[in-house]
């Protein structure tokens, strides 16, 4: 059995297989339950294993009932032969995860299954999890040959299979470490979306953000002010213009984190954070 001492709380959906679109069942559990599915591969047909969507889906699978994710799943299947792909990515990536290699992987040819667990489950659009996925992809690792239908929020990935005479060619690796933060990539992400008049944050949801929220409501204060931040770092507005504005709308939260004694704290980590990423 394996055992972390980053185990974090996940949930993933699983299906009979990809045409399948009612799920089997939500898993609820650390991460390493999710890591003992695929330490060994079911030896067998491509696409004869359950697969999953790294989050919860509820009803029938598509984006739009796809109400979390937990997790990032990233395929891999053009790699040069001359990459270690772990050595890349344990390089590049400094939280936890876990690949495993895919049906059709040979060490001529490698393919792999990226898997990177979530500091939290998020409630995401597709374009937020499309913006992420590529942002992870092609520049924190840096390797932008992948399947581009990996962006898809609700994208099913196949638990491991081989070929009987293939066996020995299976790889499966993981790095015990914090999970991936993605507020700061979702902040990113809406900089580089907005240079191109795609934002992520729809009229809805500022009007829900701006109202002010209660503490633990909708997507929650600290996430509500990351967008709001990306949102004007994108505009050039002045820092301290900010920080005022940002004060004046957090009195509209109930209780307000300038109450809590959290707002300077806050908004200093989140703007730096933004600052070092554009």
């Amino acid at each position: 059995m394996i055992e972390l001492d980053h185990d974090i709380p996940i949930k993933f959906t699983v299906f009979k297989d990809q045409y399948t679109t009612e799920p089997v069942q939500i898993v609820l559990g650390p991460f390493t339950k999710l890591l003992n599915f695929i330490e060994m591969p079911k030896i067998g047909d491509k696409n004869t294993n359950y697969c999953f969507v790294g989050g919860e889906v509820k009803g029938k699978r598509n984006n739009e009932n796809t109400v979390s994710r937990s997790l990032i799943t990233i395929d891999y299947d053009d790699i040069p032969v001359d990459i270690d792909f772990y050595s890349e990515v344990s390089n590049k990536l400094d939280t936890g995860f876990a690949i495993y290699s895919t049906h059709n992987h040979k060490p001529e040819a490698p393919r792999f299954r990226l898997v990177i667990p979530l500091d939290k489950s998020y409630e995401l659009t597709s374009d937020e999890y499309r913006a992420s996925v590529q942002y992870i992809a092609t520049k924190i690792l840096e390797m932008d040959f992948y399947d581009p239908a990996s962006e898809v929020l609700s994208q099913v990935m196949f638990l491991p299979t081989v070929s009987e005479e293939n066996v020995d060619n299976y790889i499966f690796k993981y790095v015990d470490e914090e999970p991936l933060e993605l507020e700061p990539i979702l902040a990113v992400a809406e900089v580089q979306r907005s240079i191109k008049h795609k934002p992520l944050v729809d009229d809805d949801t500022w009007q829900m953000i701006l109202k002010g929220l209660n503490e633990g409501e909708y997507i929650g204060r600290n996430s509500a002010m990351t967008k709001i931040v990306g949102h004007l770092i994108t505009k050039n507005v002045n820092p301290t213009v900010i920080y005022y504005l940002l004060s004046y709308w957090d009195e509209h939260n109930q209780p307000s984190l300038q109450e809590e004694g959290q707002f300077d704290t806050v908004f200093k980590s989140i703007y730096n954070k933004h600052r070092r990423e554009v």
